[in-house]
């Protein structure tokens, strides 16, 4: 079965994007989805999507925990993004005003 690249849309995932945007000013215009990571449900995961709301690969991901609005930066392929590796390597993104 193939794996599908799009992201749904929910209020946490709205959540997630609304702090992306927060944290890191300079994602405030391009198209981002968020989808939740398994097995980690306090966790969206966040990623710039094209016109078709496909995750776009080779690119950032955020990681966010919509229960302590914190906000992390990371890399690798949205569709087979493993979670403790990701978070291995995230940094944190830094609220700028």
């Amino acid at each position: 079965m193939e794996q599908s690249t799009h992201l749904d849309i929910t209020d946490s995932a709205q959540l997630a994007i609304n702090l992306v945007r927060e944290h890191a000013p300079e994602t405030r215009l391009l198209p981002m989805a968020a989808r939740p990571v398994a097995g980690h449900p306090e966790y969206q995961q966040v990623n710039r999507v094209d016109r078709s709301g496909a995750a776009l690969k080779g690119g950032w991901t955020f990681l966010v925990n919509t229960t302590t609005r914190a906000v992390a930066r990371t890399v690798g392929d949205p569709d087979e993004l493993d979670f403790e590796t990701a978070m291995g390597r995230a940094i944190p993104a830094h609220h700028r005003r």
